[in-house]
């Protein structure tokens, strides 16, 4: 019998993640093909969806800059509500830190 404070065995817990790099997150927020395909297929392994901040930095910038070169008009008001729903995406998401370490890999 095990003492105040031991361990009578270990328990292993096996956690998978999809890392979503800047074309994976796009191809989930567009819910093209390739997007509801890694979907089904992350929710079929258990995958716990994740990505980085640098990953929400391009999508970021990459709005901007479209938002910037669109006239005024239906086009930005469509754009508009695109952007809202990636940011939307990514707050529903666990971003990953950009630290020394991940600089070096």
């Amino acid at each position: 019998m095990a003492g105040e404070g031991e361990c009578q065995g270990t328990l292993t817990v096996r956690v998978m993640l999809a890392v979503l790099d800047t074309n994976h997150f796009s191809e989930l927020a567009r819910n093209s093909v390739v997007g509801r395909v890694l979907k089904v297929r992350s929710e079929e392994r258990g995958a716990e969806a994740l990505t980085t901040i640098v990953n929400a930095q391009e999508v970021t910038e990459g709005w901007c800059a479209l938002l910037n070169r669109l006239p005024s008009g239906e086009s930005e008001v469509k754009a508009y509500s695109q952007f809202r729903h990636c940011l939307e995406l990514l707050m529903q998401l666990p971003v990953l830190s950009f630290d020394l370490v991940a600089r070096r890999t």
